[in-house]
């Protein structure tokens, strides 16, 4: 249906382009300097109730990812991956840091973020609706929003 590719279309520059929407916006009188691309989360089957979630990130400066949330979870955590003795073991992180003119992946197992205690399952196709919160060094924070593609495991 062109309404739900419509909509797939607008979130999605919203994200890939995001200076198109906040240009009007600013940290400390500067232009917003993050990029928010190709986010999406995997789709779950009933009776689970967390799914991964990905996304790259670029900084023209340093900036801290210090939260994200979203309607469709009771929480949203930033996960880490990490080999301890042959077993993958995965650990939630407080914050995470993005260093200026770097990109930062957030790509199946590596770091995520996962949506815990999902309120419904999430259906591919459809979208998830995300906030990140960044904070920058002088402590003043941005929230961006972004709709993430919901994908078939």
């Amino acid at each position: 249906n062109s309404r739900k590719k419509m909509k797939r279309l607008s979130s999605l520059l919203l994200v890939i382009f995001p200076w198109i929407v906040f240009a009007g916006c600013s940290a400390n009188d500067d232009e917003v300097p993050i990029l928010m691309i190709y986010p999406f989360v995997r789709a779950t089957v009933a009776g689970q109730s967390s799914a991964a979630g990905y996304i790259e990130f670029h900084s023209s400066k340093a900036v801290k990812l210090v939260k994200v949330s979203s309607p469709q979870a009771g929480s949203v955590q930033i996960h880490t991956m990490s080999h301890d003795n042959g077993i993958m073991r995965m650990s939630e992180l407080p914050a995470l840091d993005i260093p200026a003119g770097k990109t930062i992946k957030l790509e199946p197992g590596h770091m995520h973020f996962m949506l815990v205690d999902l309120k419904a399952p999430l259906r591919a196709d459809d979208d998830a609706t995300l906030s990140f919160t960044f904070e920058f060094a002088d402590k003043s924070t941005l929230q961006l929003n972004a709709l993430a593609e919901i994908r078939a495991n």
